[in-house]
């Protein structure tokens, strides 16, 4: 038996076998300067992307933004006509009442007027016309059956003072309303109707109120 002892060598698990081989070491480097740089590149797509991310947060919101206001403009100029409308019809129909209530008061205080003295819109009549009529062979006047003979010697006289020579014919009309009067000569005639009065005041009002 040999006793020669021969020094041994330990074995080195990094130790180079071949000559492109990488020590252990050597390939814990490589890894860890790999995962950094992939760490370092996946910081950099997760910032990119956040980037990417809350720039297009911004623009939705900004558009959502500018929406909403566009939505709340538009519903401010609708609430506006719309009051616009509802003032001027409100104004318009209040323009309307004020019409129709002068026009009753109107009516009310004239039908008064000439049942209380039912000659004195004929007087006025004839005192008007009489500079015209005072040489008209003849007159016609048309009463209402009811006031004809009341009325009847107030004309005479007031036909005597203005010097009218003609003569006056009175006729009394039953289908006359209290108001009506119609005076006649040959050339033409005056009329006062006040029923025809009415629609005429009523018709020029519902002119004025169809054309604003």
């Amino acid at each position: 038996m040999d006793d020669t002892i021969v020094a041994s060598t330990p074995f080195r698990f990094d130790l180079d076998l071949s000559q492109n081989a990488m020590t252990l070491q050597e390939r814990l480097n490589a890894l860890e300067t790999e995962r950094v740089a992939l760490e370092n590149k996946h910081s950099a797509e997760l910032a990119e992307a956040m980037k990417d991310s809350e720039a297009k947060g911004r623009e939705s919101a900004e558009a959502v933004a500018a929406k909403k206001s566009a939505d709340d403009v538009a519903r401010l100029v609708k609430s506006a006509t719309a009051l616009l409308s509802a003032r001027d019809a409100s104004a318009q129909k209040m323009e309307r009442e004020a019409c129709e209530l002068a026009f009753t008061i109107g009516t009310h205080l004239a039908e008064t007027a000439l049942a209380k003295a039912p000659f004195a819109e004929i007087e006025a009549m004839l005192k008007e016309t009489m500079d015209v009529l005072s040489d008209t062979p003849h007159l016609v006047l048309y009463l209402p059956l009811q006031t004809a003979d009341d009325i009847k010697p107030q004309l005479t006289r007031l036909l005597d003072e203005s010097g009218f020579s003609g003569r006056l014919i009175i006729k009394a009309e039953r289908e006359f309303a209290s108001s009506d009067v119609r005076l006649e000569w040959s050339e033409g005639q005056l009329v006062r109707d006040l029923e025809a009065a009415k629609a005429a005041l009523r018709e020029k009002i519902n002119q004025y109120f169809e054309a604003t």
